[in-house]
């Protein structure tokens, strides 16, 4: 959605439309691309876009910035770990979100001398409406406790888990209630899980996150 977000307001996009690290014709439309934008500064976010990213900024002659959101616990599979540790040590710049990246990073072949952290930039919420207006809009009754999960609903969000999780408080007692508010490639498991579980709502996508907050 950032990519129409970017064109409606003018500025000028380009999508190379690839499908994985092994689309040959991908690759090669987004190098095709970086040589026509000649880019001051290559930007990538995990290791595909780091391994086609880095022959992009090599061929543009422009630094390659990467940004590092895994941190410690967040595991990452064998061929991804290896990937990484052949592209990393040439990146010229890496921005992790938390120190407890670093030693992370460093093992994972990018130098430390790189490595600046920027924390995320989290708003102070505003919410619109009063706590007792949005309990009504959501069921929670008088006593009950609410439990959110708001996120983009990707595995490592573990959304299942949560659901599971205010299932079985509810099962032993609890006066729980769970919501999870957030679209993503797991929406749909999670309305299955809260199907079954019962006690906890999949409200999808939604602009008042201060408001459930």
């Amino acid at each position: 959605r950032f990519f129409h977000e970017l064109r409606a307001e003018g500025i000028p996009v380009r999508f190379a439309g690839m499908r994985s690290r092994a689309d040959v014709r991908g690759a090669r439309r987004a190098l095709a691309l970086a040589r026509a934008a000649e880019p001051h500064v290559v930007v990538t976010s995990s290791i595909d876009a780091q391994v086609i990213g880095h022959r992009m900024a090599r061929n543009a002659g422009a630094p390659h910035l990467t940004v590092e959101h895994g941190g410690p616990g967040l595991r990452r599979a064998p061929h991804r770990r290896a990937l990484l540790r052949l592209v990393a040590p040439r990146i010229d710049q890496v921005i992790a979100v938390t120190a407890a990246q670093v030693p992370g990073l460093v093992a994972l072949g990018f130098r430390e001398s790189r490595v600046r952290v920027i924390p995320n930039g989290i708003p102070e919420p505003e919410p619109r409406r009063g706590r007792t207006e949005v309990r009504e809009e959501l069921g929670v009754e008088d006593g009950e406790v609410l439990a959110l999960l708001a996120a983009t609903l990707r595995p490592e969000k573990r959304a299942a888990l949560f659901v599971d999780a205010v299932g079985a408080a509810r099962r032993a007692g609890a006066p729980l209630r769970g919501v999870v508010a957030g679209a993503g490639p797991e929406l749909e498991l999670v309305r299955t899980r809260v199907a079954a579980a019962g006690g906890v709502t999949a409200l999808g996508e939604r602009a008042d996150v201060p408001d459930l907050i």
